[in-house]
């Protein structure tokens, strides 16, 4: 799926339509039906893929027998554009083959075929701007490799409040205790005035800011609004008690 998650962000409707295990075309020249694992169509025409990709989960280089099964493929369905992707890349007798057949490679390593799959979940919790998804994916991503600051907070560095506060929602869903370490992790540390508010915010919406996280970012925090939120949620504290 990781191709498919990738092309879906390049081939965009409504000219494209990208879909993943095809079992309905059929050969030019066997007559028969063939299978695609990532097929990319015109949207006027449907029975004959503009590009197919195959993917090779091999543990090493590809080599010429398998490049030549890929050909004859590609022969038979005659898409204008072919990849074949392999994590290990290909054998230097493949890589020629390849190329005298106009068959385009692709090294992806396994994990970045992990980090393109996360943009599913971008598509779950935040389906309505589906040009924000790859930013989105490569931060849950992120999130799921590492619980440092970091680590992360760039790959969302330039998202709207909107998909901001969607993707803690998500990370959320993913695991409740990490999204919280996080939340606080900003509501701490995080150089934006908005930022610590938001995180301050949802902290407070999840049940998650306890009294004494509280008045430690009261004692701390310089920004007036962000003062003002903490002091909301009880109106008789006074931070400098």
């Amino acid at each position: 799926m990781a191709m498919f998650n990738d092309l879906y962000y390049v081939y965009r409707a409504p000219n494209y339509v990208v879909i993943p295990d095809v079992n309905s075309v059929i050969g030019q020249l066997s007559e028969e039906t063939r299978q695609i694992d990532v097929a990319v169509f015109r949207s006027n025409d449907l029975s004959r893929p503009f590009l197919m990709v195959e993917c090779k989960r091999h543990s090493r280089k590809l080599d010429v027998d398998g490049v030549g099964t890929f050909v004859s493929r590609v022969r038979d369905i005659k898409p204008e554009k072919a990849v074949l992707v392999c994590p290990k890349g290909f054998s230097k007798g493949a890589e020629k083959i390849a190329q005298k057949e106009g068959v385009h490679t692709h090294k992806l390593s396994l994990a970045d075929a992990e980090r393109l799959n996360w943009r599913e979940i971008a598509r779950r919790v935040f389906g309505w701007d589906e040009q924000l998804h790859p930013i989105m994916g490569d931060a849950f991503y992120a999130f799921n490799q590492s619980s440092l600051l970091s680590d992360w907070a760039d790959a969302i560095e330039e998202l709207p409040f909107e998909e901001w506060e969607a993707m803690f929602m998500g990370f959320r869903q993913i695991d409740v205790a990490k999204c919280d370490r996080m939340l606080r992790g900003i509501a701490q540390l995080h150089w934006s005035d908005e930022w610590r508010f938001n995180a301050i915010r949802l902290l407070n919406e999840f049940g998650s800011l306890d009294e004494n996280f509280r008045k430690q970012l009261l004692v701390s925090e310089k920004d007036f609004e962000t003062i003002e939120l903490l002091l909301s949620f009880d109106d008789d504290d006074d931070p400098y008690n």
